[in-house]
């Protein structure tokens, strides 16, 4: 019951680690009209923020794609 789980869960904050290792920490939000996403790569002194307000917008798609431009990663 009380045995440690590994989560990428912190805090409010989503912790992945991406191609060749990269740690991105993710915090998105909506609200009606309204979302956000702020993701940033600590160990690289990198943020991708993005604000939309059309809901139809994959912001998660964007925030992809930037981080694959932004490291030139395909």
């Amino acid at each position: 019951m009380f045995k440690p789980v590994r989560e990428n869960y912190a805090l409010g904050w989503q912790i992945e680690r991406l191609k060749h290792r990269r740690l991105k920490q993710q915090h998105t939000g909506e609200i009606f009209g309204f979302q956000s996403c702020l993701a940033r790569f600590p160990k690289d002194n990198a943020c991708i923020i993005i604000l939309s307000n059309l809901e139809q917008t994959s912001i998660h798609d964007i925030i992809d794609s930037l981080t694959d431009i932004l490291f030139e990663e395909k």
